[in-house]
């Protein structure tokens, strides 16, 4: 059952720090070829101060709608932290949604996750 401590969706914006890159490396890459490091890692990373932090959206909008099929809800996420995106530190889109698809037919939950409008990350992230 959904409850704030078993989310029923969840998206969350990651930046990754040196450190986690060394974990990564020390647990999961064997090689010790030049081009495994550029490939899997961020060359040079700890000159520009990257941290390892998450961020949460926060609903913006919600609308509802219910028709003779379904219920439908479409949620309109946002992260909110101006300061983090013009420093560069952070690179999460601009537009989410969360659609939810309950059909009134059978006891399922249809779910789509859509991002738009993402600058250009400056440190390493991950979405998802």
């Amino acid at each position: 059952m959904a409850s704030a401590d078993h989310p029923l969706a969840l998206f969350s914006y990651q930046t990754l720090s040196q450190q986690d890159y060394a974990r990564f490396f020390s647990n999961y890459v064997i090689s010790t070829e030049d081009w495994a490091k550029k490939d899997f890692g961020k060359p040079n990373i700890e000159r520009f101060g990257a941290e390892h932090r998450d961020w949460l959206p926060s609903l913006a909008e919600l609308q509802i709608e219910e028709d003779a099929e379904a219920h439908r809800l479409l949620a309109r996420l946002e992260i909110r932290d101006a300061e983090a995106l013009q420093s560069g530190r952070a690179a999460f889109p601009e537009k989410m949604y969360l659609e939810l698809t309950l059909p009134k037919v059978e006891p399922v939950i249809h779910l789509n996750f859509s991002w738009f409008q993402s600058p250009p990350p400056v440190f390493p992230k991950r979405s998802g």
